[in-house]
């Protein structure tokens, strides 16, 4: 009785964290596409320091909360080419 009482709040904790695993992952990936899409539009519509901002927040959160050093490169690149061809 005791060994089926352990074995059920076992499965039980092990659900629990499953779907707050999952919940919190699909939140990460919507908060990619938000970003992403963004971006772009901001890009597009020339909105140089939104731009900026959201292609911030948005390699930030592929990296886990940091941008690398390829990251910054990037971003720069993507704004001096999309801001040289708009002037």
């Amino acid at each position: 009785m005791i060994i089926g009482l352990c074995v059920v709040a076992l499965l039980v904790a092990m659900a629990s964290l499953t779907y707050r695993y999952s919940r919190r992952s699909i939140t990460k990936r919507e908060k990619i596409k938000i970003l992403a899409h963004e971006y772009e539009k901001a890009l597009l519509d020339g909105d140089r320091e939104y731009a900026q901002t959201v292609g911030r927040a948005y390699y930030s959160i592929l990296r886990g909360g940091r941008m690398s050093k390829e990251d910054e490169k990037a971003l720069a690149f993507e704004l001096a080419v999309m801001f040289r061809s708009a002037s």
